[in-house]
């Protein structure tokens, strides 16, 4: 009994899909480089580029941008587009870290293809490693000199009131 429910189960799926048929047509996504490394300063910016590559058999539109937490820290341009097949858009990627932040960041920049097509549509996407470093000399250095020039302005009003 349980073979006869599978068969006609098997047959009515087949039925469907015969009478209905439906295209899926998924967007492709590629990227280059595999990662970004950016090294900056606090305060200041570097520049980057990804190039990114429609891999599907139609046109698709694409977004690119940051995780949430650092979208102040990035500027994407373009950040949507769209792409024939195996077309390429050269994006530019700008990181500005604050001027308070050190350190290492392991951050995702995020690559989303959609097929604009009226049928329906599945998409695709990427993940891109960034790894951020952001060097803190700049920011001891500064810090030091505000302390030398303080010490020396100090030692000159010391020198000077003992003058008298």
């Amino acid at each position: 009994m349980q073979g006869r429910w599978l068969l006609t189960a098997f047959c009515l799926v087949i039925a469907v899909m015969l009478l209905f048929p439906v295209s899926l047509l998924a967007a492709g996504v590629g990227i280059a480089p595999r990662e970004l490394e950016f090294n900056a300063y606090p305060g200041s910016s570097a520049n980057e580029t990804l190039y990114v590559i429609n891999t599907g058999d139609n046109e698709a539109e694409y977004r690119v941008y940051s995780e949430e937490k650092y979208k102040n820290w990035f500027d994407i341009a373009p950040n949507e587009f769209t792409l024939t097949p195996n077309e390429v858009k050269e994006v530019q990627i700008t990181v500005s870290p604050p001027l308070l932040s050190v350190g290492d960041h392991a951050v995702y920049i995020y690559v989303a293809a959609t097929n604009p097509s009226p049928q329906l549509g599945m998409g695709a996407g990427i993940k891109v490693p960034v790894h951020l470093h952001i060097a803190s000399w700049p920011l001891y250095v500064a810090i030091g000199m505000v302390a030398l020039l303080v010490g020396l302005a100090a030692f000159l009003v010391w020198r000077r009131n003992r003058a008298y």
